[in-house]
C-alpha cells in the first residue's frame, strides 16, 4: 500500500469556473460519459 492521501473537502464558488472546465475535459477524454465536453451547459451564473 502507498502512503498517498487524499483530501476531500466540500466545493465553493470560489472553485465554480475550476469545476466546471474539469468536467468539461473530463467528459472529452471519456467514452463513459453521456456527453461531451462542449454539451455541458452549465455556467458560473
Amino acid at each position: 500500500m502507498n502512503n498517498k492521501k487524499i483530501y476531500i473537502q466540500e466545493a465553493e464558488k470560489k472553485h465554480t469556473a475550476e469545476l466546471i472546465e474539469y468536467v468539461k475535459k473530463v467528459a472529452d477524454e471519456t467514452d463513459f460519459l453521456t456527453f461531451r465536453g462542449s454539451e455541458f451547459a452549465k455556467t458560473i451564473e
